[in-house]
């Protein structure tokens, strides 16, 4: 059985701001369980499934060549196109901002974040992670942190703001050649209302203390594709996105006139997005640009290191499968 397709029937939009309405009949919601039993584990593996599938289609195991497709946006791009096969329209007429060091603002929405967002930036951003999630999925995110696409975090970890600033900071200078973005989610948590939640201001304060360009990214609908909060996954989506023009924190001199612009850009461009969720006919199809960086030879080391301890991971099992399922099948008889 495949992942999902969206059904026919279009969800309408909730005639209240403050609630989400769930128009699925109860046997679209079965079936999109399903599909989400079945995408948990291609999530989970997902990083080397990226590598061993997309990553050899795009010349990752090509080592004698230095400059290659960077591995976050082979991974972002597997399980966007490849598993979800997820496309775009683009609403804006701007496109991502690409020069220099950039705080990238995203709605949150659902799991299908993680990879959405990361393909709609190109893969040239890490981002900040709840350390839960690496509990929850270790095969992709403990590969994700030693190679600097994430910077995990603990929400309930005491000290001040800064603290956790500074180490933002070691963070990016250490990674920059690979992620000269920062991608963050200034709502805080996932939210599938139909209007954005208030803007967090701790890491709009970051972007303003160090003068650092931002631009907000809003894409409608990615709740639809793998949503743990829906309990669901769908294939077969297209989404609206809306690339911001880019906001100079060095142009403001004051916090509160930064913070200002950026709730007035935010609520522009979500209204940008979500008008056109069920009216996309007209717009253009929009495809992120693939990019390159130069590789260093320790993420080679990695990459491999990465997809034998897959292997081995994979033969375990099949070998703890084997001991088991006789011993099953003779209790079965007994």
């Amino acid at each position: 059985m495949g992942l999902s397709s969206p059904s026919k029937k279009l969800e309408s939009p909730s005639s209240s701001r403050d609630k989400y309405v769930d128009t699925r009949s109860l046997a679209e919601k079965g079936v999109n369980l399903i599909a989400l039993l079945i995408a948990f584990p291609i999530l989970a593996f997902s990083y080397p499934l990226s590598l061993l599938t997309r990553g050899t289609l795009h010349g990752v195991w090509n080592f004698s060549k230095e400059i290659r497709p960077p591995i976050t946006q082979i991974w972002a791009d597997f399980m966007t196109s490849n598993v979800m096969n997820v496309r775009f329209k683009i609403v804006s007429q701007k496109q991502l901002y690409r020069d220099g060091k950039c705080v990238y603002l995203c709605n949150h929405r659902a799991w299908a974040d993680f990879f959405i967002d990361m393909s709609l930036c190109e893969g040239r951003s890490f981002t900040l992670s709840r350390m839960l999630v690496m509990y929850v999925f270790p095969v992709f995110m403990v590969p994700a942190v030693f190679v600097g696409a994430v910077f995990p975090f603990r929400r309930d970890k005491g000290g001040g703001h800064e603290e956790l600033n500074n180490s933002i900071d070691k963070h990016w200078s250490r990674f920059e050649q690979y992620f000269p973005g920062f991608l963050c989610y200034p709502e805080g948590t996932r939210n599938i209302k139909p209007h954005s939640l208030p803007l967090k201001r701790g890491m709009l304060r970051y972007a303003h203390s160090r003068k650092l360009p931002v631009q907000i990214i809003i894409c409608a609908g990615k709740e639809k594709v793998l949503s743990q909060k829906r309990f669901a996954a769908e294939r077969n989506h297209v989404l609206p996105v809306a690339y911001s023009s880019v906001i100079h924190s060095d142009s403001y001199p004051v916090f509160e006139d930064f913070a200002e612009a950026i709730r007035h850009s935010w609520a522009d461009e979500w209204a940008n997005a979500y008008n056109h969720e069920n009216k996309m006919e007209k717009l253009k199809d929009f495809k992120p640009s693939e990019r390159t960086i130069r590789y260093e030879r320790w993420v080679d080391f990695f990459t491999t290191g990465t997809v034998v301890s897959f292997f081995v991971f994979c033969a375990l099992v099949a070998n703890v499968l084997q001991i088991i399922f006789p011993k099953i099948i003779e209790l079965g008889h007994a």
